[in-house]
């Protein structure tokens, strides 16, 4: 049962416990310079009720250039291969100062050596209200390893949808994966509230028709979609994009990076959490899109 009451570090305890934090374990928690200082004490009763050997690593942001990074330095790294346990915490409304703990492991190649050396990786980024609804439930769990193991069995991704969408994709040999936010084996790597099933498909194989419908999200724009955007796909890259404004913001997006690679497709699978909302009004961010991304049901892309 997802936790509906009691002090914050309790709910932190028991999604700590589910990650298999026990006495004596070595956890690193990772925060951004700009945090909440509340959340952090929540981690810190927590950590201590269960007994674990814990420091705080605060990363300060860097510029590279015009931007703003994590440190990436190898010291950084090592360090945190000494733990058992990883924890990076973000929330979006700091993220939007700083660049978030999430990329010190998501698409890192530094963070992929992280987790080879045996080390879980737990990523935190929601709200208390949004940790308490979005609890990893059994048959979360249950639902997106079975997802999981499908997408691993397949060889083809056939979507179609009323929109108009009919877009196909060669998977065999490549893996299913999930997320469950549950950080519990060696080497595993998670996000907290989440729950969906996906896989990479072979990158030159994705062709047809992607139809972005009214209502329909995306997600760097923080933006529901206000026509169709039709998105044509060949040899696995998007190579033209049709519709009216959303189109254009859209195109827009993808040519800043000036890069060829902006257009393939990454990733595509499912949403698996019944209890993520669609459309929330509570939220503070009108731009915050994790439970969009895991919504029950929904068809998630990513190029």
């Amino acid at each position: 049962m997802s936790p509906k009451s009691g002090h914050f570090s309790k709910l932190v305890e028991e999604m700590l416990v589910l990650s298999k934090v026990q006495a004596g374990e070595k956890v690193i928690v990772v925060v951004p310079a700009l945090f909440d200082q509340r959340y952090t004490e929540a981690y810190t009763i927590a950590l201590s009720n269960l007994g674990a050997d814990f420091f705080f690593m605060t990363l300060t942001p860097q510029a590279d250039g015009q931007d703003l990074v994590m440190p990436t330095s190898d010291f950084v790294y090592d360090t945190l291969k000494g733990a058992d346990l990883v924890l990076t915490l973000s929330l979006y409304e700091y993220d939007m100062a700083a660049p978030s703990t999430f990329y010190l492991v998501y698409g890192s190649e530094k963070g992929y050596e992280l987790m080879a050396s045996g080390t879980r990786v737990l990523s935190v980024m929601e709200e208390e209200e949004v940790m308490r609804r979005v609890f990893p439930t059994p048959d979360l769990v249950e639902r997106s390893y079975a997802g999981a193991e499908l997408l691993e069995q397949a060889e083809e991704i056939h979507v179609v949808s009323e929109a108009g969408t009919d877009l196909v994709c060669h998977k065999r040999g490549r893996p299913g994966s999930c997320e469950v936010g549950i950080a519990d084996v060696p080497g595993r790597w998670d996000n907290f509230g989440y729950g969906l099933a996906g896989c990479a498909p072979w990158e030159d194989s994705a062709h047809g028709l992607l139809v972005i419908d009214r209502g329909d999200y995306i997600m760097p724009l923080y933006s529901h979609v206000t026509e169709p955007v039709h998105c044509t796909i060949r040899e696995g890259r998007i190579v033209k994009i049709e519709g009216g404004t959303s189109a254009r913001l859209l195109q827009r997006w993808l040519d800043q990076f000036d890069s060829e690679k902006s257009y393939g497709l990454s990733h595509i699978g499912w949403g698996t959490h019944k209890a993520a909302r669609w459309f929330d009004p509570r939220s503070r961010l009108p731009g915050y899109h994790i439970e969009k991304y895991c919504y029950y049901g929904n068809m998630a892309i990513a190029f």
